[in-house]
């Protein structure tokens, strides 16, 4: 089980409006707090029996490169050229392939993502310097490849997903019901339990869904080591529709894990 799992395997409660307990249905929420501050978060839930709910939730994680301008400026600084029978090497190799060329040329032609599309033409024109001719040449072409894959990891966003269900029971009376899931054991070194809740704004009008790590054992340590259990992050953990658009920074999807 992954951590983003983890993070829902508790004591979770649903407020609601004082019109009454409603059943969360097709929200999407973005973040707002805590270290789930790359992610957005979306679901439904079900009746079941016996006046429970089943609740299906998708967090979607977006993750960028943090490579540093510095640290690029090192990995230029480290480029040696490389000697005459490396280069003709290099002439051989995938990168001065012609299928390649074409393979990328297709990719042109198929893209309907602009920043996608401007990346490939800059890699097209980087191909087109092939075969390399000299030493000189090929420092200077090692340069731009590192640059060009700095560059499209700038604009890149990996996404990946975490799936999960919880069942929830009624709890508490009147306008101060709320939805309470089923607890399941949580067993881990620090005693962990995030609370979760899940409530209507004041206007009633949207779902906040949020959350806090309660350790009950923080004298223990996980495999991180010592007073790792006392260390984790326990700001509150905040989804809202008013949250932060994180995507929108993201102009190149790929898939992540």
């Amino acid at each position: 089980m992954n951590r983003w799992a983890c993070l829902f395997l508790a004591v979770t409660t649903m407020n609601v409006h004082s019109e009454g307990l409603k059943i969360p249905n097709n929200f999407t929420l973005k973040p707002k707090s805590g270290d789930i501050m790359n992610s957005i978060l979306n679901g439904e839930c079900q009746p079941i029996n016996n006046g429970k709910i089943k609740c299906y939730f998708n967090q979607v994680a977006f993750s960028k490169t943090d490579e540093t301008h510095e640290e690029l400026e090192t990995k230029l600084a480290r480029i040696d050229a490389p000697k005459m029978k490396g280069i003709k090497e290099f002439n051989k190799s995938f990168f001065c392939n012609q299928d390649t060329k074409q393979k990328i040329a297709d990719m042109i032609t198929q893209s309907n993502n602009p920043r996608k599309s401007e990346q490939l033409l800059k890699l097209e024109k980087l191909i087109s310097n092939c075969p390399i001719k000299n030493e000189t040449e090929a420092k200077a072409i090692m340069h731009r490849m590192i640059k060009f894959d700095y560059e499209t990891d700038k604009l890149t966003c990996k996404i990946s997903f975490n799936t999960f269900e919880l069942e929830f029971s009624k709890a508490g009376s009147g306008n101060n019901q709320y939805w309470r899931n089923i607890s399941e054991p949580n067993i881990n070194p620090c005693g962990l339990t995030n609370i979760v809740s899940m409530k209507y704004d004041k206007d009633g009008n949207i779902w906040e869904y949020s959350g806090h790590r309660v350790i009950s054992i923080p004298k223990n340590k996980t495999f991180l080591g010592h007073d790792s259990c006392t260390t984790m992050n326990s700001k509150p953990m905040v989804w809202s529709l008013y949250g932060d658009d994180i995507y929108n920074n993201c102009q190149i999807i790929n898939p992540g894990f």
